[in-house]
């Protein structure tokens, strides 16, 4: 489920990465993947804890 705020930073994000070179989009891309995954282990860590 998005809220605004969260559609609002994908859009910004969005707008600044498709005027960069195609080099630095994939580093943004690899980065914001990184991140992506990072939460969700943080997450998933997070119940692992409460049972």
């Amino acid at each position: 489920m998005s809220n605004p705020i969260n559609d609002r930073l994908d859009n910004i994000i969005y707008e600044k990465v498709k005027v960069m070179p195609k080099d630095e989009q994939k580093k943004v891309l690899d980065f914001l993947e990184y991140l992506t995954h990072k939460r969700l282990k943080i997450v998933k860590d997070m119940f692992e804890l409460t049972k």
